[in-house]
């Protein structure tokens, strides 16, 4: 980040400044003790965010839900722009998105306060292996304390998941993602209602990989590289 101090700039100015340095993957957020939280774009690759938390799904060695919202996420980037403040404009495709779906522009990384063109290069490849096709995942996830206490009290913003659905007139879900948002509440007989929103996340199939993702990465894995 380039320090950009101004008089008079007011502490949500930077703090704005900030998050559009280093979008669209970071987050800002009072966490359970009322302090604010942020974490740059790079916090999904440091413990404990790095590692799958918990496993929900229908599973006999899973922690059931009591109810999940499945939306069909199309929002595509398949041609990313992106700059530093006086830099040069970047770019990076997605080809084979861009063959089935024609060119799906995004320009919102464009003149970023960063000091390094390689930073805005990763920033905006990041973009692009995560909209380059468009996917069925779930929106938000709703769970009771009868089934998942533990997890109600000790998961927060920020924390990694894997979530899964079986289905037989359908193909099953299984997806890793963060929680990016939640609401409790408690009924008369004192159970606790959970419902965390989920961020886009990826696909958790047989032989995924994602670099610096605990259980998912090469180095995680026993396969030789070349």
């Amino acid at each position: 980040m380039l320090p950009q101090m101004q008089f008079g700039q007011s502490p949500l100015e930077e703090i704005i400044a900030t998050m559009r340095a280093e979008g669209p993957f970071n987050l800002f957020y009072f966490n359970g003790q009322g302090e604010p939280t942020y974490l740059g774009w790079e916090w999904k690759a440091a413990s404990p965010y790095n590692a799958v938390q918990a496993t929900f799904g229908d599973g006999a060695a899973e922690i059931g839900y009591q109810d999940i919202r499945l939306i069909y996420d199309n929002e595509v980037f398949n041609t990313i722009d992106g700059s530093r403040e006086g830099g040069e404009r970047q770019n990076v495709l997605n080809q084979a998105s861009i063959d089935s779906r024609k060119p799906k522009a995004r320009s919102e990384e464009v003149d970023l306060p960063l000091t390094d063109d390689n930073n805005v290069l990763s920033v905006i490849d990041s973009v692009r292996a995560f909209y380059g096709e468009p996917t069925m995942r779930p929106a938000s996830l709703t769970v009771n304390s009868a089934k998942a206490l533990t997890q109600i009290l000790a998961l927060d913003i920020g924390s990694r998941i894997r979530v899964r659905r079986l289905s037989n007139d359908a193909t099953p879900i299984d997806r890793v993602t963060h929680i990016i948002g939640k609401s409790k509440a408690i009924d008369v007989n004192r159970h606790v209602t959970c419902t965390w929103n989920l961020a886009r996340g990826f696909d958790a199939g047989a032989g995924v990989w994602r670099a610096g993702v605990a259980g998912f990465s090469e180095a995680g894995s026993t396969t030789v590289a070349g």
